[in-house]
This record gives structure tokens, sequence and C-alpha cells, in this order.
């Protein structure tokens, strides 16, 4: 279940580079618990998987040996499910602690400007991850 040890309003803050790529679980709930901890006006910088991350795997990162398990995850995944040719507001692939989740922008952008406000969307602002830039 999402805690963090600290008292509520305690950060100006908080940055999660990487980390809701890979909780498939109760991911709106890390989020509450991540808004609760900033302070008024305070920022979360936050990225994700999206569709451009999943672009830029297939071109940008396709020769990269590093992201290859990753890439044929992906392709393993789409080809059972055609899910890249749909409309989905999130997926993932893999099991816990390697779960890789993945996101439309949109949807999650809509979905959490009900709790903070939105600054900014910025592709490849962690590696081919998109980040979201929110003010409470």
């Amino acid at each position: 279940m999402p805690h963090l040890p600290f008292e509520d309003s305690y950060f100006d803050l908080v940055y999660c580079g990487s980390v809701l790529t890979h909780i498939s679980d109760l991911a709106d709930a890390w989020f509450l618990e991540l808004r609760r901890v900033l302070r008024r006006g305070g920022y979360a910088y936050i990225t994700i998987h999206d569709k451009n991350t999943v672009d830029l795997l297939f071109t940008k990162y396709k020769d990269r040996k590093d992201y290859l398990f990753l890439i044929d995850m992906i392709r393993q995944l789409d080809e059972e499910t055609s899910v890249l040719s749909q409309n989905y507001a999130c997926f993932s692939i893999g099991s816990e602690p390697k779960t890789q989740v993945f996101y439309d922008v949109d949807y999650i952008v809509q979905k959490w400007s009900r709790l903070a406000k939105v600054l900014s969307v910025t592709k490849e602002a962690y590696g081919y991850q998109t980040a979201l830039l929110l003010q409470k």
C-alpha cells in the first residue's frame, strides 16, 4: 500500500524519474501519496512511458542492446494483443519488480490534472521517457 514516511506538505519538489514506469498496481494511489507529501505550490516531476516512448524504442533506440529486452517484450505483447494499434489508457508488460507500464499521455494528463496543475509535458525528457511537471 502506498505510504511514504513523511508528513503532509513536507516537500517542495518530488522527483520520480522512471518510478511510475514500473508500478502497475495502485499507480493512482501512489500519485495521491506523492501529492500528499507536496506542499501547496510544490512541484512533482514524474516520468512515464507513453506512445512516444514506444516510437523511440522502435526507431532511435532500436539498435541499443540495453533496450532490446524491452523492445522484444513490446513486440511480443503487440503480436499477441495488437495493443499498439488500439486506443489504450495504459498497459503493462512483465511482472513485479520488472514491470514496464505504458500510458496514453493525454489520458494521464486528463486524470491527474483534476488533482494538480499540469505545467508541462516534455517528450524525451528522461531518455526515451516523457516527463510531466505538475504543481499542487
